[in-house]
């Protein structure tokens, strides 16, 4: 059986400049949604994810990252939202699909997002993993805003020029 491209299924999606996505993500971190909500409800409202897309459902699975899994904190919220908005442009829909693109891109996140200097850990990029609520806000807003950068300038531009049907 061969495999599908996720191409073959891709959606004309929305590509604003990053003004809106940080806004929105920021505002959204701000009201008190955790960085991986406030990232996947930023990337809905601003056309990146379908509209057709079931956003309560969506930020009920973003909602466990909160804090980095807080029991553990060893993921980056933000990093883990940009993830899912991926998922949600070129995941895979079943098995018949293929999952290349999504590895590759995943990856290239991943390396970009180290290269800023973060890294995948919350608890490594906050020293003690003890913040006050202030410096909370800078640095996970900070954070947002480059994984938002990263996607802008490495991995929307290159999905958006996939060939469709």
């Amino acid at each position: 059986m061969s495999k599908k491209s996720v191409a073959q299924d891709k959606k004309e999606m929305v590509i604003q400049d990053a003004s809106c996505f940080k806004e929105k993500a920021i505002r959204f971190f701000q009201q008190g949604y955790a960085c991986s909500e406030a990232f996947i409800k930023s990337a809905y409202e601003c056309g990146i994810i379908d509209k057709k897309s079931d956003i309560k459902l969506l930020t009920q699975i973003a909602s466990p990252f909160v804090g980095g899994v807080k029991s553990s904190g060893c993921v980056c919220g933000a990093l883990v939202g940009a993830q899912m908005t991926i998922g949600c442009l070129i995941g895979r829909k079943d098995i018949s699909y293929s999952n290349t693109l999504l590895k590759e891109v995943s990856k290239k996140l991943v390396d970009e997002f180290k290269k800023r200097g973060h890294d995948t850990c919350c608890r490594a990029s906050v020293p003690e993993y003890n913040e006050t609520p202030d410096e909370k806000q800078f640095n996970c807003s900070k954070t947002i805003e480059d994984v938002i950068d990263v996607l802008y300038e490495n991995i929307l531009k290159d999905i958006k020029s996939l060939p469709g049907d």
